[in-house]
């Protein structure tokens, strides 16, 4: 009789421990899925790229987001055109310390996003911006002057 109550306890448990990581799991996909919605709902409309002082890029974009999008980087890539296409060189990382403006206001036409950042006249870069939720936007490519 106790080798029956064992099997019908270990049996309980098993189920248990089946339906509760199942919840689990869904509770997880659940959470990724909402992350990739509001990932790829991110959208940053780019107006253009300057470099007005030594040291400085301004970065001027339009948030098409329904809600605020947050830069933590930015990228600046340099690149030379050969046979035909754009090679990278070397590869710099601007961290958020060194961004002005990085909150960009959901519905925001013309915010400027301010870099610090040592560029060199005449060297063609390719920016790209960093979010917060891991979505890259890649800006094109840009000749400092």
């Amino acid at each position: 009789m106790s080798a029956v109550a064992g099997a019908v306890f270990l049996v309980i448990i098993m189920i248990t421990l089946t339906v509760g990581l199942m919840f689990w799991s869904l509770s997880v996909q659940r959470e990724m899925t909402d992350l990739d919605i509001r990932r790829m709902s991110q959208d940053l409309e780019v107006n253009g790229v300057s470099f007005p002082a030594a040291g400085q890029v301004d970065i001027n974009v339009t948030n098409l987001s329904p809600e605020a999008v947050h830069v933590i980087a930015v990228w600046f890539v340099v690149v030379v055109f050969s046979n035909g296409r754009w090679v990278p060189v070397a590869h710099y990382r601007v961290g958020e310390d060194h961004i002005s403006g990085a909150w960009v206001p959901d519905n925001q036409p013309w915010h400027v996003i301010t870099v610090r950042f040592s560029w060199h006249a005449g060297v063609t870069y390719a920016i790209e911006l960093v979010t917060d939720l891991g979505r890259v936007f890649h800006l094109g490519y840009y000749t400092a002057s």
